[in-house]
């Protein structure tokens, strides 16, 4: 029973709504023709609201900034200017997506140099801090690997990316006389420092 009642209580302000909207049309179209003038008068824009201005009927007569032009033209018009406006932000898009793509290689190059080099740190204080001799020798096997592939970009690398390889190659460097010779003492340029 009481679902009944629910039910008929919601159509009935179903019903209500449809009536309240259809209501609203008739009237907004019945403002929208007090407003439209006697043939061949324009209805002028700035005295229109929103709604009325777009409930306005394509063969409408319309007087924008003193010119006398048809709804269906002013739609055409706007039509066309946003096609306009989306060409040339697809063309923007299309020219600047190499630049982009280049500066995020170039970023996520340093990001992963950054890395490496701050894992190799941690790898040698490590090793210096009494893992024995084997972590010494990885680490500084895992240098001299960097280091030969270092060399061999080297040969093939731009001018820009040549800095950074000759950069991350003086960091091994570094590292590489802080480790202990593989007699188990420092170079004599590390206990300088």
């Amino acid at each position: 029973m009481v679902r009944k009642l629910i039910n008929a209580v919601i159509w009935k302000a179903g019903i209500a709504h449809l009536a309240f909207a259809v209501l609203a049309s008739v009237f907004l179209h019945l403002s929208v023709e007090a407003q439209s003038s006697p043939r061949g008068q324009a209805i002028k824009v700035e005295q229109l609201t929103k709604q009325q201005f777009r409930a306005l009927p394509d063969e409408e007569v319309v007087e924008i900034k003193g010119q006398r032009v048809t709804m269906r033209e002013l739609r055409a018009a706007a039509e066309l200017r946003r096609k306009r406006s989306l060409a040339q932000v697809s063309a923007r898009v299309a020219q600047e997506r190499p630049k982009f793509e280049a500066h995020r290689a170039k970023f996520l190059q340093k990001q992963k140099a950054t890395l490496e080099a701050d894992n190799m740190t941690v790898r040698t204080q490590l090793a210096q801090l009494g893992r024995g001799t084997d972590a010494s020798l990885t680490t500084r096997q895992e240098i001299e690997e960097e280091a030969r592939q270092l060399y061999v970009r080297s040969k093939t690398a731009s001018p820009g990316t040549l800095g950074e390889i000759e950069k991350r190659a003086a960091e091994l460097l570094v590292l590489l006389r802080g480790l202990p010779s593989r007699s188990g003492v420092r170079s004599k340029s590390a206990a300088r420092q």
